[in-house]
């Protein structure tokens, strides 16, 4: 296994506890995606600023593409909607459901995922198909 699938592990990991902490605090969906989207940029912003200063392309700074832009929006469009939509439906949840909302969360994640990756390969392969199939069926049954 290499660095960057020990990174996803991990995110992985993380990505799952949130929801389940989110679900105790008692806040609406929009108040905790906001107070969520808040803590966020606190912990990943000094990080960002590093990261920055050391990206400096001479006197002009960072060379920002429209087509970046434009995606950054797009990103942040879907991220925030999703949070809106995941946070409301956690605000509204007993805590026994919340594993479910994460499982069926990530089915819709790796469904999404692997439509992308079949455009970016010219196709699915019976592998990959049936993955998804199963992974449909997992979120079903875990659901229940």
């Amino acid at each position: 296994m290499n660095a960057l699938q020990l990174r996803a592990i991990a995110a992985g990991a993380l990505f799952a506890i949130w929801p389940i902490l989110m679900n105790r605090t008692g806040l609406s969906g929009g108040v905790s995606a906001a107070v969520f989207g808040a803590g966020q940029a606190f912990i990943v912003l000094p990080f960002a600023l590093y990261e920055y200063a050391h990206s400096v392309r001479g006197v002009g700074g960072i060379d920002l593409k429209m087509t970046t832009v434009v995606f950054v929006a797009g990103a942040c469009l879907a991220a925030g909607s999703g949070l809106l939509f995941f946070n409301g439906a956690l605000a509204k949840a007993a805590k026994e459901e919340v594993g479910a909302l994460v499982i069926i969360m990530l089915i819709a994640e790796i469904f999404v995922s692997a439509i992308c990756m079949a455009f970016a390969a010219g196709g699915i392969t019976l592998s990959k198909a049936i993955g998804v199939v199963a992974a449909i069926l997992a979120a079903l049954l875990l659901g229940k």
